[in-house]
């Protein structure tokens, strides 16, 4: 489980480095969050407490839009799509089904995943060189 903590750590310097211009042009920057599941995952609240330690205020810089796939590959990809329609400035997938759906729905928006095996699952191509809008951690155990 500590893992999905840096996950969500790292998320936040990713949004840190592209939402610094939000403190000067006062744009609120959306991040959209798939889960696969019907509840959401309680890990996620680590990144909100790094980015309010950073300095950002919900509502203020930050938007944070999740929406919740329902164990179910139609309606994550369903809501995949809802969240890049928005737009969203970066889109955090909670799992593999998750992740799935968001690189599926976009290739240009960055992608935050959190995954057992992103080559495995065509997420990547490989994990030195992910390329692409897809970014995050194995969650590979041996």
């Amino acid at each position: 489980m500590k893992r999905r903590h840096a996950v969500f750590g790292g998320g936040a310097l990713l949004v840190s480095a592209r939402a610094a211009p939000a403190q000067t042009t006062g744009r609120l920057r959306r991040i959209g969050v798939l889960h696969w599941t019907a509840f959401v995952d309680p890990h996620f609240e680590t990144m909100r407490a790094a980015l309010r330690e950073l300095g950002y205020v919900e509502g203020r810089d930050i938007l944070y839009v999740e929406r919740l796939g329902k164990d179910r590959a139609d309606l994550t990809a369903a809501a995949a799509a809802e969240l890049v329609a928005l737009p969203v400035d970066l889109l955090i997938a909670t799992s593999t089904g998750a992740a799935v759906a968001a690189k599926r729905a976009t290739s240009t928006i960055p992608v935050l995943i959190s995954a057992a095996d992103p080559v495995a699952a065509g997420l990547v191509a490989n994990l030195a060189r992910p390329e692409g809008n897809v970014t995050g951690v194995s969650l590979m155990q041996f």
